[in-house]
């Protein structure tokens, strides 16, 4: 036996759901999270728009030479 052929016990280890993915799927819509309430949101909104912050909002001086 290696360490390479060790895997779990069928049915131990519960399957991924894709959240959010149309009412198909059973997780749509409201995903499991309620209709309220401050974590009943979009989880990566703030995220990315953190992101786009940071790189808009770079203050400070910026010489011609050392510019990339």
């Amino acid at each position: 036996m290696r360490l390479n052929d060790l895997k779990p016990a069928d049915g131990s280890r519960p399957k991924r759901t894709r959240r959010g993915r149309g009412p198909g799927s059973g997780m749509g819509r409201q995903v499991g999270a309620g209709s309220r309430g401050p974590k009943s949101g979009q989880e990566g909104v703030l995220r990315s728009v953190l992101k786009v912050d940071r790189c808009l909002c770079s203050g400070g001086y910026r010489s011609v030479v050392f510019a990339p």
